[in-house]
Order: structure tokens, then C-alpha cells, then sequence
């Protein structure tokens, strides 16, 4: 009964995160468990639509069902309210071939906008981070936000990685950030034979050697937070106005330099990508499956295609990026002042405009009715004039009348009821965790008892076969 106490009292102390517990334990089970990506990012970046858009774009046949879908809807609903949401990638066993087999799921955490440090290290513990990649996502819809999002997303990973890395064997902290610093490294350009596919480029010990004792190129690398990091660039194709997309042509440059410079100190790859129209999504799967999987990079850099952009880590450096002497005015210009917040809203120029009433307008009409022969309107015309107008005002009531009007207290019962829906879901999942916490303690409990059963039969049976080697040795002394 003491066990069985304690260890109920230390379920409920490791027992952190509600969300993070019921996420876990409806996770598949397969090879690729212990292999995880953290997406972090602002509100409205489009983070949930770029997953769903990449299994759409790579694996074309997979539908869901009308009910997967209502669940699907569901879950992002209470997902709004939550810390952390879940959902996977599926990795085939060859990545470009669509008949290929799927052998397995990819692990993917989406943080919400307003987590914190406490939270994440919550989430987040030490050992996930030891095959893992992490994505920033933001977006070109409000280009005046990227680099602020991208150095706030950056220090906080940063500081809360750093801390759990702290929590692992010295060895392994040596490990996980030399990991990050071999991938850069390591790095070659993709070769591709006639067909488009990889070519299989492998270094000798002797190369490898070479290339891992040679240092980081200039500017790489300043801080290392452990884990490889992907500035995802989304909504590339996103533009509100063409007056918008006219000067996010113009400083798309300007912008991407600003970025670069930031991905250096990193060691971040870029990847401007669009959910909405399946822009560089393959290539992010690709990319993702490389770092984590060693499947071989199939997409060159792309610096032509400013939808398209694609820099991955190892390739940029502080010498190649200031080659440009355009880029190098860029990077001495304040990104602040130059990418301002625009308000997509129209001026409207306001001016003193002076109005006849409407008996003055008329009897103008009348009096240009009766002068000059360019100019024959009739008190008959001006009379349908009236007519009409008046016809079009009731018209105009008509349909103000006709129109549903919702009153206040509607609205908040709409309100009140959708709160409502909400706060009994998540009391669902609740009863969802509780009983899965109960099963979980007695199948502990019941594992600790046939492990003591079991050695206390190992015991037994190990005397009686002493006793026994016991008794023939006294009966071959006798004899």
C-alpha cells in the first residue's frame, strides 16, 4: 500500500502540462518517436495552413473524410485556447517517389504566440532536443514585422534552449552543438543526374576530416542554440494591394540581405514558402528530411525567384553576402526606417464642398429647362425626375426594413453558447487525461508486482538448486 502511494504521489509531481500530456499520449507510435520539429512564430503567420499545405503537396492522393475533417476543424479550435498543438509529417522511404512507402510520422509542435520561457521548458524537455530541427515562422503579409519577429523568436530560443541543454550529460551538451556546427560544415551543393535526381556525393574519411577541422566561414555561426534552426519566410505570395506588392518587389533585396545577415549569426537556413499556393513546399519537406533523416538534398540555393527564395545553412557567409556592394549599402541602412507600417486603409482627402438644397437644385433645373434650345428639358422631365427619386428612396427603406436585425443580447447568447461548446470539449479531453492517467498508474503498479513476483520466484528457485548440489555433494562424500 506505501508503493503503491508513492508512486501515485510521484505521477502527480511529473505530471507539468495537461496539453502537453494528452498531445503525447495520442502520438503515433513509430520509428521516428524520438524525432521532433518545434514551430514557433506570431499569430496569423499561417504556421497550421503550411503543414496541412505540405501533406497536400506531397502526398496528392491523400484526402480526408467530411467527419476527419469536422474533428480536424475541431481540435484547431480548442488548439486557439491551448499552449502547444500537435500534428505530424508523414516521411516516406524515398522522399521523391510518390509511391513510396511511409515509415513513419514526424513529430511536429506547433507553439501558440503568447508561450514564454517557463512554459516551453515545460513542454520541451532536455532529451527531445537531441534529433530535432526548429522552424521560426513569419510572414511577407506585414514585412515591417519579419526582422522583429525573427530576432524576438531567435533570443528566446536561444535562452530556454540554453538552460535545457544544461540539464544533459556533459557529454551530450558537447554533442548536440557540435552536431549543429558539423551539418553546417558538412554542407555540399546537390548534384542531380539527367532525370533530376540526387547524386549520391560521398566523403572519404580523409575529406570529412578535412572539411570538419577547417573553421566556420566568416560571420557563421555566433550563437549555436543546439538545434538547427529554418527561418520560414510564409505568405511570399501574400499581397494585399498591388500598390503593396509594388514595394514589396521593390525592397524584396533589401529585406532578404537584412535576414541574411541574421541566419549567419545562427547558422538558420531561409526559405520563403507559401501555404496557400504550394510555393517551396516540397523543398522545406525535402530540407527537414535531410537535416533529421540524412536523405540527400535534392534543391540548389535559390537567389532568382523572390517568391522563392532558398538559402540553406552553409552556404551563406559574411564575405559572400558583402560582396555586393548594393546589398552592402542595404545593410547600413536602418530596417526599421525603411520597411514602415502600412496602412492598408484608403486616405480619404476630405474637402469643404458646398451643397444646394434640393428646391434650389429644381428650380435651377426648371429655369434651364425654359432657357436656350440646347437645353430642352420639360416640367414634365422634371416631375418623372422627382418621382423616380422618391421611388428609389422607399425602395432604398424597403430593403433597410427588410433586412434581419440582431440585437445585442443575440449576439452575446451566440457568444455565451460557442464559450460554452468550447469549455465542454476541453472538459472532454479532461476526462480523456484522467482516465488515461488511471490506466497508466495500474499498469505501473501492476508491472512492479510481477517484477517482484518474479524475482522473489528467481530467489526460490535458485536456493532449491543449491540445496540440492548441496545434498549431492554430502552424498558423494559419504560414499
Amino acid at each position: 500500500m506505501e508503493n503503491k502511494s508513492k508512486n501515485s504521489l510521484n505521477h502527480q509531481q511529473k505530471t507539468t502540462n495537461l496539453w502537453q500530456e494528452i498531445l503525447r499520449e495520442a502520438m503515433p507510435k513509430t520509428e521516428t518517436d524520438n524525432t521532433n520539429l518545434f514551430v514557433f512564430g506570431d499569430s496569423m503567420t499561417g504556421k497550421r495552413l503550411l503543414f496541412k499545405g505540405m501533406n497536400r503537396a506531397i502526398f496528392e492522393n491523400s484526402q480526408d473524410s467530411d467527419d476527419k475533417k469536422r474533428e480536424n476543424q475541431r481540435i484547431e479550435e480548442i488548439a486557439k485556447f491551448s499552449l502547444v498543438d500537435y500534428t505530424f509529417l508523414n516521411i516516406q522511404e524515398f522522399p521523391h517517389d510518390k509511391d513510396a512507402e511511409i515509415i513513419g510520422k514526424l513529430n511536429v509542435w506547433i507553439m501558440n504566440f503568447f508561450i514564454d520561457k517557463e512554459k516551453i521548458m515545460e513542454i520541451i524537455k532536455p532529451n527531445d532536443l537531441l534529433n530535432s530541427i526548429c522552424l521560426i515562422v513569419t510572414d511577407l503579409s506585414r514585412p515591417w514585422m519579419v526582422k522583429e519577429s525573427l530576432i524576438k523568436w531567435t533570443n528566446l530560443i536561444q535562452e530556454t534552449f540554453d538552460e535545457l541543454i544544461k540539464k544533459l550529460p556533459e557529454n551530450l551538451q558537447n554533442k548536440i552543438k557540435d552536431n549543429v556546427i558539423r551539418k553546417i560544415k558538412l554542407y555540399q551543393d546537390p548534384e542531380l543526374d539527367a532525370e533530376g535526381r540526387p547524386i549520391t556525393k560521398q566523403l572519404t574519411p580523409e575529406e570529412e576530416k578535412i572539411k570538419l577541422e577547417t573553421p566556420l566561414k566568416e560571420g557563421v555561426l555566433k550563437i549555436n542554440c543546439g538545434v538547427p534552426l529554418v527561418f520560414v519566410i510564409n505568405k511570399s505570395d501574400a499581397v494585399v494591394e498591388s500598390q503593396n506588392k509594388r514595394k514589396i518587389e521593390e525592397d524584396s533585396e533589401f529585406i532578404l540581405s537584412h535576414i541574411r545577415l541574421l541566419a549567419l549569426k545562427y547558422g538558420a537556413t531561409i526559405i520563403y514558402t507559401s501555404g496557400k499556393t504550394n510555393i517551396n513546399l516540397t523543398v522545406l519537406y525535402d530540407y527537414i528530411c535531410h537535416v533529421l533523416f540524412n536523405f540527400e538534398l535534392v534543391h540548389k540555393p535559390n537567389f532568382i525567384e523572390k517568391e522563392a527564395y532558398f538559402i540553406p545553412a552553409g552556404y551563406d557567409d559574411l564575405t559572400l553576402l558583402k560582396s555586393n556592394e548594393e546589398i552592402k549599402k542595404y545593410l547600413e541602412e536602418s530596417y526599421e526606417d525603411r520597411i514602415k507600417k502600412e496602412n492598408n486603409e484608403k486616405q480619404i482627402i476630405e474637402e469643404d464642398i458646398q451643397c444646394e438644397d434640393t428646391n434650389t437644385f429644381f428650380e435651377s433645373l426648371k429655369k434651364k429647362g425654359v432657357k436656350g434650345k440646347d437645353n430642352k428639358m420639360k416640367s414634365k422631365d422634371i416631375l418623372n425626375i422627382e418621382q423616380k427619386k422618391s421611388e428609389i428612396i422607399n425602395e432604398i427603406k424597403k430593403e433597410e426594413n427588410l433586412k434581419p436585425q440582431i440585437s445585442k443580447s443575440e449576439k452575446d447568447k451566440k457568444y455565451e453558447d460557442k464559450k460554452k461548446d468550447i469549455q465542454e470539449r476541453v472538459q472532454e479531453k479532461l476526462k480523456i487525461k484522467n482516465s488515461l492517467s488511471h490506466n497508466l498508474e495500474d499498469k505501473k503498479e501492476n508491472k512492479i508486482i510481477n517484477k517482484d513476483a518474479e524475482k522473489k520466484n528467481k530467489t526460490r528457485e535458485n536456493m532449491i538448486a543449491k540445496l540440492k548440489n548441496l545434498k549431492k555433494k554430502e552424498a558423494v562424500k559419504k560414499k
